[in-house]
């Protein structure tokens, strides 16, 4: 038996090696200040920012789950082992996890189904449920459900029935608080007593108070709205007010002022004055006179005729069938009973999309004599060499002499060495020159199915893997191909080798300025296009080819709709391109790309601005916008300004009887007579001869037409009959064709300015502001070749796909738009009578079913000629005003 003696030492070593071998790493960890908040809570927020309707449908989900949420511990929790309050907690969490995703699969798709398991994994809706639950404190909620109705809170269904009934539905909204991120019931929104529901999903009693508010809401007569309420883990709260749990839970909560409590810590604190004391120490000496005694005694002698020896021998003999032992190991087994314990365990949230950045770099400044490199080369190198033959006790170098033949076998068997390692050795300079090559070459080289793990791995423990990858012979191919990239990320989008960058269907992120959130929220929304093309028959071929268009021209340059101003309603007052005041300017657009101070215009001798405005030259609100346009031409800025006058287009109407017309005439006259700007002259001249701020009047335009043109008849000039009443017409029809509903109105280069920029303290930043946009546009085409010198600068402009033929807010109007989800499905067994109750998108799709269209032959021909245009006319029919929107609507199909 001399056997155990060397596998003993031998055994000694392997430990005392291992205990030199000390695990360098570092590790961060940010809690936010709340407490964790249930997934199931998490669940239903994802799902009301992808859509209100799959909020609701998850909860009557989880509301019909048997047995509910919340009672997960007793059905389907698994113990972890060792058992403690983590594990418990980590075990139950899981548990529920599973289910919530089990009701939640029947609303997305499985795509969808893994990015909300990333967003989990954030915890990004965590905050947002901790605000209400923050909500319900301050509204002064105790319960675990309550109901704020028009100011009333109730824990009671009863009451809440009693209260539905007893209050007018008529009452205006007053002592409930609403705000745009609360849950409403879909259909009762506009119900003026409101209702909002505090609790949590997965509860009982909220299904019971749920089913009862969603009846009211249905009705119309309640607008119900949903706030998440969390409960807060305290401790460990009994149900019973006996006298023991009080005590046991005293000596477990640190509550010592009950007698007994005391007695027992006098026991364990050595005070034997107490007579209990002298009790128990009577068990233990043999005297048995006293009867409490006599009751410890039959406890452990096995007389079991007294009831709490029942209880306590029940304890110890595993009979789990009387109620207070079930509440004392309910006590002592961390409550598992749901209705003794709150739902919300005392741990913070911990928040990801966080990280630390580690650089190698060198710590150590050196001097060196160049006569000793090469010796000391020699001697880095022989270290590196000895540091190359022995791995972890092991001489490759013996190794290999001896067993030539498994060469191969003992080079992997030291890389696996190295890999295991986790020994942060000091590395040479060049020794790091190639390492991000060798950390491609070797995710490069992993099985496919593998590569991604790999370099997770690999950049999360880049300190620990850089001795492993050093060793990595780096290809020829991958060299060259790392090379090609370089030069083709450089030239086509400014990538330095150093930068990184993430694509996401062709979309570019900057990594240093976007976070994980950000990513998630795109991921998202490119998700939901794709999901919803896929449901309308959209083929995977296809949406390549959609993915494929290159919608960067607008977005990038953060380009608006503008409209087409090449109509002869417009009004220049000046030429750049001919006038003599701009002949000293360089024609070329070469010049466009030539350096300049940051906020310095570029005086080209081109047309490449157009500022159009269309007003009332009569109205108080046109005056410092064509004050401002006269300003723009005398500092000669590159500029070019066109006038549209927005008046009275009735042709019976002179200008001696509305002052439009005759700033109108009057600017027509002054044109003929030297030059537009003259008419421009005059306009500003009428301004500044009215002292007051209100708008001209038909006698300021008649004082100013004697005063600079004497011999002028004013009475033909802006009488009925006046040559110089032309352009109101043109003028009309623009304005029609634009699709501006209001004026004053301020184009540059077709593009609509704000309407809070139309001011005098606002109109000329807003002007300068758009120039320095829409000049990258310009140089981008001159750098490409695609605007050259002798390209007309107008219709190059006005042939950009942001330009349109008439300006339509409500199909334009990215801020405000509105569409059907078209992703539902039509149930073919739902009645008509049932079409209140289905979900927004399954009622678009029994629409879309049963709905019948008219077409002329050319769009519904038989080659299979797609319509991407479609009209539907919603009105009533029986109505006068119904058939004539369903005339117009034919009679524009047919045209």
């Amino acid at each position: 038996m001399w056997w155990p003696l060397p596998l003993v030492a031998l055994n000694a070593l392997v430990i005392l090696a291992t205990k030199q071998q000390r695990t360098k790493s570092v590790t961060t960890l940010i809690d936010a200040q709340w407490e964790a908040t249930p997934v199931v809570l998490e669940v239903a927020e994802y799902l009301a920012d992808e859509n209100p309707d799959y909020l609701w449908s998850f909860v009557d989900s989880i509301n019909h789950l048997e047995p509910p949420l919340v009672e997960t511990s007793k059905y389907e929790f698994k113990w972890v082992l060792p058992i403690s309050p983590i594990n418990w907690f980590t075990g139950l969490d899981k548990a529920r996890y599973e289910r919530v995703l089990t009701a939640v699969s029947g609303v997305l798709t499985s795509t969808q189904l893994s990015v909300l398991k990333l967003a989990l994994s954030l915890h990004i809706y965590s905050p947002k449920v901790e605000m209400y639950a923050q909500m319900a404190r301050e509204r002064g909620v105790l319960c675990p459900v309550a109901v704020d109705l028009a100011g009333r809170l109730t824990c009671d269904l009863a009451e809440l029935k009693t209260l539905l009934i007893q209050t007018p539905t008529s009452q205006p909204r007053a002592g409930v608080k609403l705000y745009e991120l609360d849950h409403h019931y879909p259909g009762s929104e506009n119900a003026s007593t409101v209702a909002v529901l505090y609790g949590e999903l997965g509860t009982p009693e909220l299904a019971l108070f749920h089913e009862l508010l969603k009846i009211h809401a249905a009705a119309g007569t309640v607008d119900y709205v949903l706030r998440h309420h969390v409960k807060v883990l305290v401790g460990i709260i009994p149900i019973d007010s006996s006298r023991l749990i009080k005590v046991l839970a005293g000596i477990l909560c640190g509550d010592h002022s009950n007698r007994l409590i005391k007695v027992l810590a006098g026991i364990l604190c050595g005070d034997h004055s107490y007579r209990l004391f002298k009790v128990l120490a009577g068990i233990l000496c043999g005297d048995h006179s006293n009867r409490f005694i006599k009751v410890l005694a039959g406890i452990l002698c096995g007389d079991h005729s007294n009831r709490l020896i029942k209880v306590l021998a029940g304890i110890l003999c595993g009979d789990h069938s009387n109620s207070l032992f079930k509440v004392l190991t309910g006590i002592l087994c961390l409550g598992i009973n749901s209705t003794h314990v709150k739902e919300r365990p005392q741990r913070k949230v911990r928040l990801s999309g966080y990280g630390v950045e580690l650089q190698i770099k060198s710590t150590e400044y050196k001097a060196q004599d160049d006569t000793q490199v090469k010796g000391e080369e020699s001697s880095d190198s022989s270290d590196q060499d000895d540091d190359e033959q022995e791995v972890q006790g092991f001489n490759f170098n013996r190794l290999g002499s001896l067993y030539p033949d498994l060469k191969e076998d003992l080079e992997v068997f030291r890389q696996h060495l190295l890999d295991s390692s986790s020994d942060m050795a000091p590395l040479k300079v060049w020794q790091v020159q190639e390492l991000s090559l060798q950390a491609a070459e070797r995710i490069m080289s992993a099985p496919r199915e593998e590569a991604l793990k790999l370099m997770t791995t690999i950049a999360q423990n880049f300190p620990l893997q850089a001795k492993s990858l050093v060793r990595t012979p780096v290809s020829e191919a991958l060299k060259k191909e790392v090379k090609l990239n370089q030069d083709m990320f450089s030239s086509s989008l400014n990538l330095q080798p150093t930068d990184t960058a993430l694509f996401i269907n062709g979309m570019f992120f900057d990594l240093d300025v976007v976070d994980m959130i950000s990513l998630l929220d795109v991921v998202r929304q490119e998700l939901r296009v794709l999901e919803g093309l896929y449901k309308i028959g959209i083929s995977e071929s296809r949406m390549s080819s959609i993915l494929a268009l290159d919608f960067s021209g607008a977005s990038s340059s953060n380009q608006e709709y503008a409209i087409d101003i090449r109509d002869s309603a417009v009004m220049w007052v000046n030429d750049i391109e001919h006038d003599k005041q701009y002949r000293r300017w360089s024609d070329s657009l070469m010049e466009l790309l030539r350096p300049t101070f940051p906020g310095m215009l570029r005086s080209i001798r081109r047309n490449l601005y157009h500022l159009v405005i269309i007003a009332d030259p009569a109205k108080l609100e046109a005056r410092p916008l064509l004050k401002l346009a006269e300003s723009f031409y005398v500092h000669t800025a590159p500029l070019r300004v066109g006038l549209v006058f927005a008046v009275n287009p009735d042709e019976m109407v002179s200008g001696l009887e509305d002052s439009g017309v005759a700033m109108l005439n009057a600017f027509n006259y002054a044109s003929e007579q030297k030059d537009a700007y003259s008419g421009l002259a005059f306009i500003t001249d009428v301004y500044a001869a009215v002292k007051e701020d209100r708008d001209i009047t038909v006698e300021d335009v008649r004082s100013q037409l004697k005063s600079k043109y004497p011999q002028g008849n004013v009475e033909e000039i802006l009488g009925e009959d006046s040559e110089y009443s032309t352009g109101r017409k043109l003028a009309k029809d623009f304005l029609e064709r634009s699709g501006f509903r209001r004026h004053p109105q301020v184009l540059l280069n077709g593009v609509p300015l704000s309407d809070k920029s139309l001011t005098s303290d606002e109109f000329e930043e807003a002007v300068l502001t758009e120039i320095m946009s829409q000049t990258p546009t310009f140089q981008k085409a001159v750098y490409k070749g695609e605007f050259s010198d002798s390209d007309d600068s107008l219709d190059f402009i006005m042939n950009q796909a942001n330009v349109m033929p008439r300006l339509n807010d409500r199909i334009l109007n990215q801020d405000n738009q509105y569409y059907l989800d078209m992703s539902g499905v039509f149930p073919t067994n739902t009645k008509t009578d049932n079409f209140p109750s289905l979900s927004t998108r399954d009622k678009t799709a029994m629409l879309v079913a049963q709905m019948r269209y008219f077409s002329t032959r050319r769009q519904h021909g038989d080659d299979g000629h797609q319509v991407i245009l479609t009209h539907w006319v919603v009105g009533d029919m029986d109505s006068s005003e119904g058939r004539h929107l369903l005339h117009q609507a034919l009679e524009q199909m047919v045209h």
